[in-house]
């Protein structure tokens, strides 16, 4: 996409990036390089990079570097190139292309040059990439993750790259796996000059979370966000990360996003653009266009603002609407209290999605999932009616006033949940449910949880809309019943009710289960994955976000940044790929590299489950997940739909 052009009005189309003043790749009309044996310049440079999107933030350049041991330059040293790394997608296309020739020939398989020349010591290359990582400053030397060349090859590659680069004296290792971690103790101290994740963070100032266009008034949000006040045709630039947001037209966040956090899958599901800019809510040229009509653009590398004409954002607005209302699926006939293990996704018209996907994940081998039961929406209606509550609800629904005024839809929300909050349960139910709860025989706390058919579905996965609660170790009638009337009541939440008009969805029809389960009380660390690759779609992956116990990977952050992975699962050998480490630990690791493709085996058995049976675009499953216990095994707290869309 290209950016918006310049407004009459006001000559300020605000490509906010430039203002880190670090040079980019070069757009003019230079011709490309393809390969060269040095790198004397900025403009040679420029010449064979390619920005990367496969990255946790923006301004991220490559150079692709191959050293051919079985070819001696002139010196006697052992070829260096340098590749064009937008002609070239991998070292093996340049070697196949320029390096195949009588007596040295290039396998034409892939993968057995991938064995060969990344996971053998006797290899004819040496391959990595030069990184500009702009933001901060910095040149980095990197070698694939799974890469263990020696410590003694590890040092001749970087002294031959460090020698025919302009920046060479800048340059540092930047190891991004723990094998290379663990090369360079072979080393001498202070022999190869390195970089770590912690300084290039500090550097960050871009972060784009969800490409696209918007179009909206701009509105700048100190402090806390207030959900009544939002509405659909706002560009909101905040302060904070919020913990959840109704539907808006764009979010620009002044602090930094976890990549899976609530409201950046929020975004991704509604295809919302994204993105965090460091201060974002005190740039002059942000503040300049408060109360504006603007068109945001997030794209992988620059923030755009541009003042807009109504008559195009009218037509964006119309256009990306969902045209179709959505009657969720619902069964309140059902009235047993159902053992999570024994439910499967044809039973979310009674169960919820939440616990119905859990109940299918319950029964794969080897993936363990915290035990649990499901109250049915059977006892959601019959809260209502016994209460004398529905008959208010349906009137609430169908009165213009509340149809048409966010302010009037907070309050009256906000009445009928405390009503709900206020009724009495059913001791029936309560007796049935505390039979169930001692027949789990849980040693900790309990969590009632969500569980609604409006949720985790394809196309629509609700993250964060609607509420949980953990209660203590056996628990009463009165812990119990507060428990079930407060996730109840969350079905009224005002932004789970705003985020289901947007998508047309039948309020009516909408219930919601509890889903009983223990809770995990020994957990190490708590993280989010998806099962797709997010950044390159034919290089299957996992993506992993780690945090410590005291942090958080779904909810706001505070520029907190999580223990990212990339395991690519089409390997042969699997080396996980630190993207980078938390900012908790201060570069220290949460998971190490067993228990990473521990988990990365559970994911990959949960997406060949779950995506061939997904619909609406669907093409990954989107994972909760706890490390847990003195054995550090991987255990399953939610598993939904998600749909990872690709440049084309």
């Amino acid at each position: 996409m290209k950016p918006a052009g310049r407004n009459r009005s006001l000559a300020l189309a605000v490509a906010l990036m430039a203002a880190c003043g670090a040079p980019g790749v070069h757009t003019g009309s230079a011709e490309r390089l393809d390969h060269a044996s040095s790198i004397a310049d900025l403009p040679t440079w420029e010449r064979m990079a390619e920005g990367l999107s496969g990255r946790s933030v923006a301004h991220v350049d490559e150079v692709k570097f191959l050293i051919d041991t079985a070819d001696p330059d002139e010196s006697g040293a052992p070829h260096v190139y340098f590749v064009d790394s937008h002609r070239y997608d991998s070292h093996y296309d340049f070697a196949r292309s320029h390096l195949d020739r009588e007596g040295h020939r290039i396998s034409p398989d892939s993968m057995r040059f991938y064995v060969s020349e990344y996971r053998r010591p006797e290899r004819r290359f040496l391959l990595g990439s030069l990184i500009h990582y702009r933001d901060a400053g910095a040149w980095a030397f990197e070698i694939l993750s799974g890469d263990n060349m020696s410590a003694a090859q590890l040092q001749g590659a970087f002294e031959l790259v460090r020698a025919r680069v302009f920046f060479g004296p800048e340059m540092r290792f930047h190891p991004i796996s723990d094998l290379h971690a663990r090369t360079l103790l072979d080393l001498p101290a202070g022999t190869l000059p390195t970089i770590e994740d912690e300084v290039l963070h500090a550097g960050w100032s871009y972060e784009p979370i969800e490409a696209g266009v918007a179009y909206g008034y701009l509105r700048i949000i100190h402090g806390r966000l207030d959900p009544s006040s939002v509405r659909p045709n706002q560009i909101l630039v905040t302060e904070e990360v919020p913990d959840d947001i109704p539907v808006v037209g764009g979010l620009v966040t002044s602090r930094f996003q976890a990549p899976l956090a609530h409201v950046a899958l929020l975004s991704a599901n509604r295809h919302t653009p994204d993105a965090a800019l460091r201060d974002a809510i005190s740039d002059p040229r942000v503040v300049a266009l408060e109360g504006r009509l603007v068109r945001l653009e997030v794209t992988d590398s620059e923030l755009l603002v541009v003042e807009a004409p109504l008559a195009d954002a009218t037509a964006h607005w119309a256009a990306i609407r969902p045209r179709q209302a959505f009657s969720p699926p619902l069964d309140l006939a059902h009235a047993a209290l159902s053992p999570l293990a024994t439910l499967s996704a044809h039973d979310v018209p009674f169960a919820g999605a939440k616990a119905s996907n859990l109940g299918e994940v319950a029964r794969l081998p080897g993936v363990e999932v915290p035990l649990g039961f499901v109250v049915p929406m059977h006892f959601f209606s019959e809260h209502l009616e016994r209460n004398g509550l529905r008959e208010g609800v349906d009137a609430m629904l169908q009165d213009p006033e509340f149809q048409a005024d966010a302010g009037v839809r907070a309050l009256r929300l906000a009445a009928l949940r405390a009503q709900i909050l206020a009724a009495p349960v059913d001791t029936a139910l309560l007796a049935n449910v505390r039979a169930q709860i001692a027949d789990l025989h849980a040693p900790g706390r309990l969590r009632f949880r969500s569980s609604t058919n409006a949720e985790d579905l394809p196309g629509f996965n609700g993250a964060g809309l609607y509420s949980s609660i953990t209660v203590a170790h056996d628990p009463g009638d009165v812990e119990i019943a507060d428990a079930l009337r407060g996730v109840w009541a969350s079905v009224y939440n005002l932004g789970a009710h705003e985020e289901r008009e947007w998508y047309r969805i039948d309020h009516a029809r909408v219930a919601m289960a509890v889903l009983v389960q223990t809770s995990v009380d020994d957990g190490i660390a708590i993280g989010v994955a998806l099962t797709a690759n997010p950044f390159d779609r034919f290089r299957p992956a996992v993506f992993i976000d780690a945090q410590t116990m005291e942090g958080s990977v779904t909810g706001a952050g505070s520029d907190e940044v999580p223990e990212q992975f990339l395991v690519l699962t089409y390997l042969p050998e699997r080396e996980p790929e630190v993207l980078s480490r938390s900012s908790r630990t201060h570069g220290a690791p949460i998971l190490s590299d067993t228990e990473v493709l521990r988990l990365t085996d559970v994911l990959t058995a949960l997406h060949a489950h779950f995506a061939p049976s997904f619909s609406a675009g669907s093409n990954a499953v989107d994972v909760e997940f706890l490390i847990a216990g003195p054995d550090h095994r991987p255990v399953i707290v939610q598993a939904r739909p998600f749909a990872v869309r690709y440049a084309e």
